[in-house]
């Protein structure tokens, strides 16, 4: 018996970024230290297309390295649309499942 098994792409999301030239921005609120949505990160100009709905999306952190990986989490194995809104420079990318990166 032959078995064909085709696995779903995997990166970390360090190595997404570079591959198609995202900035992650990570920004803190006036938040107490420790406060679990102290710090938000996603990419700029990227949207999250859900059917034919595009929504923001941004991953919650009580350090900037948490909400980096929360971020991942939310965007993993969703189309990421970049520059939505733009006529010639609009992107549609398929996010690999994303895992967290080793320390």
């Amino acid at each position: 018996m032959k078995i064909t098994i085709e696995a779903i792409p995997v990166s970390n999301i360090a190595k997404f970024a570079k591959q198609y030239g995202f900035e992650l921005q990570v920004n803190e609120r006036k938040r107490a230290i420790g406060a679990p949505d102290r710090y938000y990160a996603y990419f700029n100009r990227a949207k999250i297309k859900n059917g034919g709905i595009l929504s923001s999306e941004y991953g919650n952190g009580s350090t900037p390295e948490e909400a980096i990986d929360n971020y991942a989490r939310r965007i993993e194995m969703k189309t990421l649309v970049v520059n939505a809104y733009s006529d010639t420079e609009r992107k549609e990318i398929e996010v690999p499942r994303l895992f967290k990166k080793k320390s």
